[in-house]
């Protein structure tokens, strides 16, 4: 396993840590995601759109996930998987069937492929898609919502209604603070291996998922694939934005002032 100074330097250790702690590193020299000659990754924070966008990505054979997080790693272990090696052997295997594998995630879901062997000298065969917001206050609003009523997506069922009692500035501020540090860490990635990634909004594939989508496909070299146009979700996602929300951002926007530094 080739190793980077900064990946694995005193500031994110623990970014490799926790993923060490479920499995191991394969003792292995290739990654066995090079059989894959298609591979994408859609870098992400929370509530940018990205579940939006991998949904409309299905058309092109693209079954894009959050195949690299801490709760998936687990669930692949209890299925089985001895080491990062044979992880990314499964997801090749079965999550590639229509030669090109997609995931999306944080930096930190990025630390099982350096694992694996796959980066950092596979990182030229992949191509990156980089969604941010451009309202972050009212994407931290969003991710504070969520939370609360554990409803993720506009199919999910909320355990409970807000009211203003729940609006807290400081929780708004705190979340905003972990987003830019998330885009720190990624635009690092990005600058420490010339990696140019597709720049996109959660504003712009609100506004027109279809045509984001073709925009993605054609710089990915992904086609059309009817088969897979056919196993797109009946059900669209919808705007979770309320007046709540709104009334969350006006409240914020006259507070932020007030909090302490």
């Amino acid at each position: 396993m080739e190793r980077s100074n900064w990946l694995f330097g005193p500031e994110a250790a623990w970014f490799t840590g926790e993923y060490l702690d479920i499995l191991p590193a394969p003792n292995i020299k290739s990654s066995p995601l090079s059989v894959v000659k298609r591979k994408f990754y859609i870098a992400m924070s929370s509530r940018t759109g990205s579940t939006l966008l991998s949904e409309t990505l299905i058309r092109y054979g693209l079954l894009v996930g959050e195949y690299f997080s801490l709760a998936h790693v687990k669930q692949m272990k209890q299925r089985g998987v001895q080491d990062y090696g044979e992880l990314c052997s499964r997801y090749a295997a079965e999550h590639a069937p229509n030669g090109a594998f997609g995931a999306k995630g944080t930096l930190q879901m990025l630390m099982p492929l350096f694992v694996a062997g796959e980066f950092p000298t596979g990182i030229p065969q992949w191509k990156f898609i980089y969604v941010t917001r451009l309202n972050l206050v009212r994407q931290a609003i969003s991710i504070v919502v969520a939370e609360k009523t554990e409803a993720w997506d506009s199919r999910s069922k909320r355990n409970r209604e807000l009211s203003d009692g729940d609006y807290s500035a400081a929780e708004i501020a705190d979340r905003m603070r972990s987003i830019l540090t998330g885009q720190a860490w990624l635009e690092f990635f990005f600058a420490s291996y010339r990696i140019e990634p597709l720049r996109l909004t959660f504003e712009q594939i609100v506004a027109d998922p279809s045509k984001v989508a073709d925009h993605v496909a054609d710089y990915c070299g992904l086609a059309r694939n009817e088969e897979f146009a056919r196993q797109e979700e009946t059900q669209p996602l919808q705007s979770q934005t309320t007046e709540l929300n709104l009334e969350w951002e006006r409240r914020f926007r006259r507070d932020v002032w007030t909090l302490p530094l």
